[in-house]
Order: structure tokens, then C-alpha cells, then sequence
């Protein structure tokens, strides 16, 4: 690991954060054994030493690679993720010229005038390329994934539309389809992850909204023309970008520009900067967010609470809105019990789309009122040494997945829902109802 030291401490002296490199450092070094990540990094290292023999060359790749990587891995878990905007990224995001030119081919491809992945790819292509600043090697990718910990490469491989199978080729840009299709998928996990990580590189880790600096920790593959509109076309290298999770929640599948004026509607502004009325309400969403922070911060065991229920209480008097108390109680039950599960892949996955995640016990409010029956029977069986209620419990909430999609397969098979989404929620729910009143029975 000395070697990954040195790295750190030149970017320090390049107008990095000491504390940054630090936290960043202790991440690497806990991302496996230290044997075992310190033999991973030397391998990409040995790799960037073959690949570029001159020695300044080489200093200056490897030294790219951390500059761009170690600021989005010095944080860890949400802690890195934004959850409410800030004046600097409105403005940003208003006065952002390229949502124009996102915006025309958005509507090309919606009214079929660009019908073709090759005319989808042809005409983001430039687009794209002005983003794409930095030449990037695959040693370089090995490299920065080397460093990374495991859990946010694990993370970055579940992004994106699944599809057919396409693989990248050595030292391949991003700006070109995959060989063998135009599409990437989740069936390689790792793949994926290669991808988002070598247009990270490429891109210099920028929102290609906001032109902002952004970590790993807090990136989302987007589509410039989502999947619902582009189709096959959706998935083709030059679609690709790169932005916060905040701005790809808030963007969903409406055309750019609609979504900049979505912004400007709820943030106004006068003389192209934000009106005082704009400003407070910032403040205002960053103060709920900090809130929503310091209450992950504590679920995720920061400190860790005598019971369950403690944590739900905190939760409750914290917070207003019932999906973020489902969320983080959610959590909690994951952090606190052992609880695994949190959304029904066979829903996400067949039946609405991968833009889409139907949760199991939160955003509902039935799904609330089982996490709260089960913290309170978890607490009570753990005050008295009753391990196998403890298991009863949470097998019932681990039931939740199977049992729903066995509903959905009665009533539908495995065809996609699309207008019997509404009938489908109500299914699920009756489950939820079953698994409610059976936890309360115990």
C-alpha cells in the first residue's frame, strides 16, 4: 500500500484535501484484506507499468486516475449522496447551453425522425465527445476499480437498462456501440461497472448537466434519451452520461428541456439569478436533507441504538413523509436484524421496467406499519432471549418477494404490466395485509 500512499499524498499536493486523501485512503485499505486489495492494486500497477514503459508517462496516468477517483471514494454509503440541490448546481443547471442540443435529439428520436441505434449514436456522438476530454487506457480503468471498495462497485454494476448482450473491446471509447449489438447489460455486472467507470475517467468526473465535479459514490448512468423513448437506441455508447442521483430522480423520462423548465418552475429566478423566495427554499430542502442524513448516519450504525424501536422513534419525530420514513425504518431493520431484502426484483425486473423499483415495505403504507409491528416484536423477543421469534419475524418479511410475485404469476403470468399496473399495486398490497396480520398474530 505504499505506493497507493504516494499517489495520495501528490494529490494533496495538487490542491487536494488532506482530509479527503485520508478518508479515501482508510476506504481503499477496507475494501477487502489488506493483503488482498494491496495485491489487486499492485497488479494494476505491474499492468500501467507495461502498458506505458516511460516513466514520466506513467506517473501522470496513474496520477490521473486517483486526482479523478479519490474524492468520490472518501465517503462512504449516502453519506457522499446529495438529497436536495444547491444554488451553485440550479444555476448551473439553468444555464447549461448543451440541454438545447440534448434537448433536439430528444425530439428527433420521440417524433421517429432519427429511428435507427446507428442514427441515435450518429447524431449524440458529438455531443458526447465534446464531454469525453480525457484518452483513457483500460489500464487506467483496472486501475481506478482497483482502488474502489467493493460495495460501490457492486453498486455501479447494477446501473442501466437491461438488455442484449454487447461486450466493449480493449481500449474501445465509449463513444462507440459495444461489439456484437448496441446494447450493454446487467447479465455482467462488472462490465456495467467498466463502463460507468471509464466514462467517469473520460468525462473527468462532471454532471453532464451541471458541468460540477462528482464522486462515484453519487453518480448515475444516464441515458440523454431514455430507454422509453430511444429504445434499442437507448442503450449505444453515446447515449451515455454520467450525473448526480438527485438530478436522474428529478429528470425521470421527460425531455431535457421540459425538465430544466420543471427546475425553473420550482426554483424562479429574475435576471437569470435565483429569486429570494428560490433561495430560502433551498435552505429549506437542505436543512430536511441534512436531517435525512444525520438519521442515516445513525441507522447505519454510526451509533448503535439499545433497539429497533428507539431508531423508529427518531425516525418518526424527525421526519414527515411516509416514503422516508419507510426508507430509513428500512434500513434500519437491514442494519439492526439482518434484514436483506428491500424491493421486489422479479417486479423490477419483468414486469415494470428497470426504471422502475416496486419496494416491499416502504413508499406504502401498509409496508410502514409491518416494519413497525416487526421492530416491536423484534425488540420485545430480543429482551427476552427468544431467537427463533426473531427468525419467525424476519422469515415472514424475507416471504415478502416470493409470495407477491407468486400473486402477480396467478393473475398475470410473466407478460410486462403496463395498464394493469394500478390492479397489480393492489395484489401486492393484499399480501402486505397478510404479512401484517401475521407478524401481529406472533
Amino acid at each position: 500500500m505504499a505506493k497507493v500512499a504516494e499517489y495520495v499524498r501528490n494529490y494533496t499536493k495538487s490542491g487536494g484535501s488532506e482530509e479527503t486523501a485520508l478518508a479515501a485512503l482508510g476506504r481503499i485499505d477496507a475494501s477487502g484484506t489488506t493483503e488482498g486489495t494491496a495485491k489487486k492494486i499492485s497488479a494494476a500497477l505491474d499492468a500501467m507499468s507495461a502498458k506505458y514503459p516511460d516513466e514520466k508517462e506513467r506517473v501522470e496516468k496513474i496520477q490521473q486516475v486517483f486526482d479523478l477517483v479519490l474524492p468520490g471514494i472518501a465517503v462512504k454509503g449516502d453519506t457522499g449522496v446529495k438529497q436536495a440541490y444547491d444554488e451553485e448546481q440550479i444555476t448551473a443547471l439553468i444555464s447549461n447551453k448543451k440541454i438545447d442540443a440534448y434537448e433536439k435529439v430528444y425530439r428527433d428520436v420521440e417524433s421517429g425522425k432519427l429511428k435507427t441505434p446507428e442514427e441515435v449514436n450518429a447524431a449524440l456522438r458529438p455531443l458526447a465527445k465534446e464531454r469525453r476530454v480525457n484518452d483513457i487506457s483500460d489500464e487506467q480503468v483496472d486501475l481506478a476499480m482497483s482502488i474502489m471498495p467493493k460495495d460501490l462497485v457492486a453498486g455501479l454494476s447494477k446501473q442501466g437498462q437491461p438488455g442484449e448482450w454487447g461486450k466493449w473491446g480493449a481500449n474501445q471509447s465509449s463513444l462507440d456501440a459495444p461489439e456484437g449489438g448496441h446494447t450493454l447489460t446487467n447479465k455482467s455486472g462488472t462490465e456495467r461497472a467498466r463502463l460507468i467507470v471509464r466514462i467517469g475517467l473520460e468525462e473527468g468526473m462532471k454532471d453532464m448537466y451541471t458541468g460540477q465535479r462528482i464522486g462515484f459514490g453519487d453518480i448515475d448512468l444516464e441515458h440523454t434519451v431514455p430507454f422509453g423513448v430511444a429504445k434499442a437506441g437507448a442503450e449505444t455508447g453515446s447515449n451515455f452520461g454520467l450525473t448526480t442521483r438527485l438530478n436522474n430522480r428529478a429528470k425521470g423520462d421527460i425531455s431535457p428541456e421540459e425538465w430544466r423548465q420543471k427546475v425553473l418552475k420550482n426554483y424562479p429566478t429574475e435576471g437569470g439569478k435565483l429569486t429570494d423566495a428560490a433561495r430560502k427554499k433551498l435552505q429549506d430542502e437542505q436543512a430536511v436533507a441534512q436531517k435525512y442524513n444525520d438519521d442515516r448516519a445513525r441507522v447505519s450504525g454510526g451509533t448503535r441504538p439499545d433497539t429497533v424501536a428507539s431508531v423508529f422513534k427518531g425516525i418518526d419525530e424527525s421526519n414527515d413523509k411516509p416514503a422516508v420514513k419507510g426508507k430509513l425504518k428500512n434500513k434500519a431493520l437491514q442494519s439492526l436484524a439482518g434484514y436483506g431484502e428491500t424491493y421486489l426484483q422479479g417486479f423490477r425486473a419483468n414486469r415494470a421496467g428497470a426504471s422502475r423499483r416496486v419496494y416491499l415495505y416502504r413508499d406504502n403504507e401498509t409496508g410502514v406499519k409491518i416494519l413497525d409491528a416487526a421492530a416491536s416484536k423484534i425488540d420485545s423477543a430480543s429482551k427476552a432471549n427468544d431467537t427463533a421469534k426473531v427468525e419467525k419475524v424476519l422469515d415472514i418479511l424475507r416471504s415478502g418477494s416470493p409470495r407477491i410475485n407468486a400473486a402477480l404469476d396467478d393473475k398475470y403470468g410473466p407478460k410486462r404490466l403496463d395498464n394493469e399496473a394500478a390492479e397489480a399495486a393492489t395484489i401486492a398490497n393484499d399480501v402486505r395485509k397478510q404479512i401484517l396480520s401475521e407478524i401481529e398474530a406472533i
